[in-house]
């Protein structure tokens, strides 16, 4: 999806008195792609951490600090995904086993948009969402 934007700056404002002044015009995007996730393309993401001359706790607490960071679960992704496919109007995608967040997040798009989702068990912890 792409949107066309332009900004011009009107009058320059100064840190603190303010007084700047822009004007900004956006394009809206034409309608996006359908969306078509149909292989589950990682299973896992990696890290290491590597601490020359300090103790081997601190390489432990940097690589939990990244795994509390950096974990994404099929919950989140799918929330994202459900939102892309309805503004494209069309798509499916995989994942595990539907979380109650999805299908509670899957209703909510239904209330604003005239969308209708669709959910096929593939396999026993896969599932496609389809709209």
């Amino acid at each position: 999806m792409r949107v066309e934007t332009e900004a011009e700056m009107i009058q320059p404002g100064f840190y603190p008195a303010g007084g700047g002044k822009i004007q900004i015009s956006v394009t809206p995007a034409q309608k996006p792609a359908p969306l078509e996730l149909t292989t589950r393309t990682f299973n896992h993401i990696g890290c290491k951490a590597v601490c020359a001359q300090l103790p081997g706790h601190i390489a432990i607490r940097e690589l939990n600090i990244v795994r509390e960071k950096f974990q994404v679960s099929d919950e989140h992704l799918d929330i994202v995904q459900l939102g892309n496919m309805a503004q494209a109007g069309t798509g499916r995608f995989l994942t595990g086993n539907p979380t109650s967040h999805t299908l509670t997040n899957m209703e909510t798009i239904k209330k604003f948009l005239d969308v209708s989702f669709q959910l096929n068990k593939v396999k026993s912890d896969i599932w496609e969402i389809r709209l």
